[in-house]
C-alpha cells in the first residue's frame, strides 16, 4: 500500500479528528510537491465528500481546499 492510498484512507478511518486533518494536510504537501498529479490526488479524495459521516465530508473539503490551493491558475 502507497503513502497516497494510506492518507486517503487516513480520511476516512482516522482515530481522532487531529489525524484525519494531518492526513488532510499531507495530501495538500504531496500536491505542492508533485503538481502534476494534482488531477489524480483530487479524483482520489473525491469520494470521500459523499461519505455518511460529518467528519469524514469535511475532512475531505480540507483535503481538495489544500490540494486546489497548489493548482496553477487557470487562464483561457
Amino acid at each position: 500500500m502507497s503513502r497516497l492510498e494510506r492518507l486517503v484512507i487516513l480520511l476516512d478511518t482516522g482515530s481522532t479528528q487531529f489525524i484525519r486533518n494531518t492526513a488532510a494536510d499531507q495530501l495538500s504537501d504531496l500536491a505542492k510537491a508533485h503538481p502534476e498529479e494534482i488531477l489524480n490526488l483530487l479524483s482520489r479524495v473525491y469520494p470521500y465528500l459523499n461519505s455518511k459521516k460529518w467528519e469524514t465530508r469535511t475532512t475531505a473539503a480540507r483535503a481538495l481546499g489544500g490540494i486546489v490551493n497548489h493548482a496553477e491558475l487557470w487562464d483561457p
